[in-house]
């Protein structure tokens, strides 16, 4: 096991074409909870997002509510980078390269933030704020902008 929980399981990534981190490497909290983010070996100093376990309410973001026992790469939607990620109970946020935070998964509360207020969101939406960070509970999220970055 490396530091944080994480596996490095060779052969599944092998298998999927999937970015492995270094036995050494410690994972973000959000990690615990079910999402990474990962650099690509076939592209250094790409990340890509990585979610797995419960998908009750579609918080993996691959459209669907079937859960994943092996972890998943998140499709971002087309032109869209995400660079930061936090995870909050049934619900997932990302910020994308150009600051713009994305969310999916329960919105019984509006946690989503996009005053649309589905249930369940199975892919990534924009919330339409522009953030430096993000984090989040079950049901309440927090956001800071820094305009120096």
């Amino acid at each position: 096991m490396a530091s944080g929980g994480a596996r490095r399981d060779e052969s599944w990534a092998d298998r999927q074409g999937a970015a492995v981190l270094p036995a050494s490497s410690s994972l973000p909290s959000a990690a615990d909870r079910g999402a990474a983010r990962a650099q690509s070996p076939q592209n250094p100093g790409q990340f890509t997002l990585w979610e797995w376990g419960n998908n009750r309410f579609g918080q993996l973001g691959d459209g669907s509510t079937r859960d994943a026992l092996t972890p998943l790469r998140l499709t971002e939607p087309p032109g869209v980078r995400f660079v930061k990620v936090d995870s909050g109970g049934a619900t997932n946020y990302a910020i994308d390269s150009t600051g713009r935070l994305w969310s999916w998964g329960l919105d019984n509360v509006g946690q989503l933030g996009n005053r649309l207020h589905p249930l369940v969101q199975l892919k990534p939406i924009s919330g339409g704020v522009t953030l430096t960070r993000v984090s989040s509970t079950a049901y309440e999220v927090a956001g800071f902008f820094d305009p120096q970055g």
